[in-house]
């Protein structure tokens, strides 16, 4: 009875020391030492990867959230626009760079803190050995959370790179499709400012003609002037408006896409009746030699400041005159 207590005992305290485990081959297991240096890691570890809000005890996920903020700028600026999205985007930049700056300075500590756990680290005949090998004993254990850590860190760190340059992205799209809607605004401003133009000059006008005249002694006129004038200048002026507001590119680009066709056959026009392409009775005689008239050679010499003739034929070998010495000076 004694020996089944005792076994009974001894898997409950192993059930106790090993909770989250259910298999049935609990003998593998081993129990490894650990001292200060391990709670230490794992301090850390929970410090990083189980953060908590200050005034409650509810854990936050860092990288998470900010990659829940990223999504949600990138619809709401999507969807809808505006100037003042890009302050809540830079901020979010700003925290994304401070928090990959924190996680640097933790994969530098965590690595310095593994270095200094090496036994590698203790210089030769300073140290016990029996604490030399205590301490290899307990570092097998310790370096496979800290190369768990600084795994875990560096994975958080390319998260929030990517989250940056999705963040720069969404800045530079909202900011062409902010654009192209001030563009649509600034048509509707011309064609404003193009109707106050006319109109304003025209209210002195407008106020005259609108007098009662029917009233008037001796004048043989009436209402009807008025609008005989008004209505075929606001439906003339409003149709410019419109024009100049919404179609006005489109009327410069057809002026200037005629005005190079007439250009380009003007040019045409001068190439058919240029000298140059027309061939004199001299040049079946002398080979290769092209004969311009006094106009063309007028114009290229003044071009240019050159003429190019050919001398000699060109089949023929040519021979280098000799030298013949400086003339007499």
């Amino acid at each position: 009875m004694e020996s089944k207590l005792k076994c009974q005992l001894e898997d409950a305290r192993r059930d106790v020391m090993m909770p989250s485990e259910t298999h049935a081959d609990t003998d593998r297991f081993t129990i490894s030492p650990i001292g200060l240096e391990f709670l230490l890691i794992t301090l850390l570890r929970n410090v990083h990867d189980h953060p908590f809000y200050s005034e409650t005890n509810q854990k936050l996920d860092v990288v998470r959230h900010c990659r829940d903020k990223s999504t949600a700028l990138r619809f709401a600026a999507v969807r809808d626009p505006r100037r003042r999205r890009f302050l809540e985007i830079s901020a979010l930049e700003e925290e994304t760079e401070a928090l990959r700056i924190i996680f640097e300075v933790q994969i530098r500590t965590v690595k310095a803190y593994d270095q200094v756990l090496s036994p590698d680290f203790f210089p030769k005949g300073t140290t016990d050995r029996v604490d030399l090998g205590h301490r290899k004993d307990m570092y097998g254990l310790e370096k496979r959370h800290l190369e768990a850590q600084i795994q875990s860190l560096a994975e958080d760190g390319k998260t929030l790179e990517v989250l940056q340059r999705i963040l720069t992205a969404t800045r530079h799209d909202m900011k062409q499709m902010i654009e192209v809607l001030d563009e649509g605004h600034g048509k509707a401003i011309r064609v404003f400012t193009f109707v106050t133009l006319f109109f304003l000059p025209l209210s002195f006008v407008t106020s005259f003609f609108g007098m009662n005249t029917t009233d008037v002694r001796e004048l043989d006129r009436d209402q009807g002037i008025f609008w005989s004038s008004a209505v075929p200048l606001t439906l003339a002026v409003s149709s410019l408006a419109l024009v100049f507001g919404y179609k006005w590119d489109t009327v410069t680009a057809l002026f200037f896409k005629a005005f190079k066709i007439q250009d380009s056959s003007r040019v045409f026009k001068e190439l058919e009746n240029d000298p140059l392409s027309q061939l004199g009775a001299d040049n079946a005689r002398t080979s290769c030699k092209t004969g311009l008239s006094s106009t063309s050679k007028a114009g290229i010499s003044s071009r240019f400041g050159f003429e190019s003739r050919w001398k000699g034929k060109p089949w023929e070998k040519r021979i280098p005159e000799r030298f013949k010495g400086l003339e007499g000076v």
